[in-house]
């Protein structure tokens, strides 16, 4: 099977937040992992255990990102968490099917779980991105004051 290509990482898809980033980074490792094992023919197991690997990793990131937009109140919450909610959706189907099955994974449906990552990172979590990162300058801006000088015992 031919694989799709991969990705590497780089500044286009950092959204500014590094815990962020470190977990995007994270999720692209393992669609490049499923990638290679998928061409390399490895055993449906490793496969399998991928696809379940990612699926639990992208739970996690999805919660954390979720959490900061409660936090800060993001106006666009829900339409990100319906994004997040379709993902997981279509690759529990994909998990499902594959395991039903006595075929890997098509090309297809890596590129689909590369582009939409890669999509959603440039498109929406950037402009989360932006917005917790404005909202952390706020918050610093608009915190406490700082402490009086002491007054000198002259």
């Amino acid at each position: 099977m031919a694989g799709v290509v991969q990705v590497e990482w780089d500044d286009s898809l950092s959204v500014g937040v590094p815990f962020i980033d470190e977990q995007h980074k994270r999720l692209i490792e393992i669609i490049n992992k499923l990638d290679t094992a998928c061409k390399k023919g490895q055993a449906r197991e490793v496969v399998g255990q991928l696809i379940h690997g990612l699926g639990e990793y992208a739970i996690y990131h999805f919660s954390a990102e979720q959490d900061q937009m409660r936090l800060t109140e993001y106006p666009e919450t829900a339409a990100h968490v319906a994004q997040h909610q379709e993902f997981i959706q279509k690759l529990m189907e994909i998990d499902a099917k594959f395991k039903a099955s006595n075929v890997l994974l098509s090309s297809e449906i890596l590129l689909f779980l590369r582009n939409w990552y890669l999509n959603h990172i440039r498109l929406v979590d950037k402009k989360l991105g932006a917005y917790l990162l404005a909202r952390h300058r706020e918050s610093r801006l608009a915190g406490p004051e700082d402490p009086p000088e002491p007054e000198s015992a002259d």
